[in-house]
């Protein structure tokens, strides 16, 4: 359709033109709602996402008019819910007809590069299909492609991987590559829309900038959300050889299952009625850490009891390592490998007011999944897994307790493997 496309606006037009096409394997009206599509920087169209084209093989989002010869700089940008999800600039010499190819992968997905991102990594506008000389070496065929999920056909599109739909989870779910058949939004969506600032993702570490700022101070103490369930379920610091380590916040910061008690920087922390017993509150500027590199075994699993009261804040998080998050209102999960980050970003919105589970998984082979309350909503294969031997902190960044999570957190425990869906699903709410 693309080539058609510009071998149709090459056969005659008046003065210089130029045709910008657009590749992504993101699902349309479920991982973006909007595309921008920018020439030095002004924005010169909107088009509305259509559910039904085939992005991946390439859609027409530009016909550009009253443009003067020369070097100009094509942008676009995807959004979901006003928030920036990614965007990639492409050089272009306009001179005549012209027309270019935008392409933006999956992987690429809230990395903030100052130009553009291909592979999940930062690339210079030069870069583009029209000139892929000037970009970083990539895939050259198909199988070059990590592998995917049944549901998702690799290809190779000038030297990124793009995976598309293969049309077999049926009329009310969609293929996510790593995850498999997810349900449209809806299944962890409750209607609540804070919104997405995506534009300044986690980046895994301070040398290469700050975690992403949920936009919280802090705030008042979250008001007490009631009496525990009747039936609390099982026993929720079992012993275990595999459990590192278990928080259930009853008046302190004890670990129930090692040696791994928290220790208080900053402010003094507080509790509320929760889950299991009571429950973290995070006040402002409170860091509640251990100086230990010991729960960052290769494969994992962190998970804890959340009811947010805000629009995010950090679950866990340990610099260069892993990240339990609510960011925009959105779970997020990302962990460290020797490819770059793992991504697991979940496309629905948390509800809040009420308990909810969060789990993220990490296998030895570099898959992470990401659960809310017993569902997998998110995940992501890149390389091999890697560890920092910094410090580890629950509900905010351990270095500074900056981010505090908004809200309540319960029984966070963190284990040695990856637990099964099942073992997952049976600790939902």
């Amino acid at each position: 359709m693309v080539m058609a496309a510009a071998l149709a606006l090459a056969c005659g037009s008046d003065g210089p033109s130029l045709a910008v096409d657009l590749r992504t394997d993101l699902v349309p009206l479920v991982e973006f709602d909007a595309i921008q599509v920018f020439v030095d920087d002004t924005r010169r169209a909107e088009p509305a996402p259509r559910s039904r084209a085939d992005y991946v093989a390439g859609e027409r989002v530009a016909n550009l008019s009253g443009l003067s010869a020369g070097l100009h700089r094509v942008r676009v940008e995807l959004r979901l819910a006003g928030g920036l999800v990614a965007r990639r600039t492409n050089a272009v010499m306009v001179q005549g007809a012209s027309a270019t190819t935008i392409v933006i992968t999956r992987d690429c997905r809230d990395v903030d590069c100052e130009e553009g991102c291909r592979n999940g990594r930062c690339v210079d506008a030069e870069c583009s299909p029209e000139t892929p000389d000037a970009c970083p070496i990539g895939c050259t065929d198909a199988e070059d492609c990590p592998e995917a999920d049944a549901c998702a056909a690799r290809t190779c599109v000038a030297g990124s991987c793009l995976y598309s739909d293969r049309g077999t989870c049926g009329a009310d779910r969609y293929c996510e590559p790593m995850a498999g058949c997810l349900d449209l939004p809806g299944a962890v969506d409750a209607g609540h829309d804070a919104g997405l600032d995506a534009s300044a993702p986690f980046d895994g570490g301070r040398d290469a900038g700050d975690p992403p700022d949920t936009g919280t101070d802090g705030g008042p103490p979250p008001v007490d959300m009631g009496p525990p369930p009747v039936d609390a379920g099982p026993v929720v610091c079992p012993s275990d050889p595999r459990l590192l380590a278990c928080y259930r916040f009853d008046g302190d910061l004890t670990d129930d299952a090692g040696s791994y008690d928290l220790t208080t920087t900053g402010a003094t922390p507080m509790y509320r009625t929760g889950f299991h017993g009571s429950a973290l509150v995070v006040p402002a500027g409170g860091a509640f850490t251990i100086p230990n590199s010991a729960l960052s075994p290769p494969a994992r699993t962190i998970e804890a009891y959340v009811n947010l009261s805000g629009s995010g804040g950090m679950v866990f998080y340990k610099p260069d390592d892993s990240l339990l998050i609510v960011q925009g209102g959105r779970p997020r999960c990302i962990m460290a490998s020797d490819a770059g980050q793992i991504d697991a970003f979940a496309s629905g919105m948390m509800p809040t007011g009420r308990w909810v589970h969060l789990a993220c998984t990490l296998t030895a082979t570099g898959t992470a999944r990401l659960y809310v309350d017993g569902v997998m909503v998110a995940g992501q294969t890149r390389g091999n897994p890697t560890a920092s031997s910094g410090r580890f902190g629950v509900g905010a960044d351990p270095r500074d307790g900056s981010n505090p999570f908004e809200g309540l957190i319960d029984v966070a425990r963190v284990w040695s493997y990856p637990r099964s869906e099942g073992e997952i699903a049976a600790d939902a709410p």
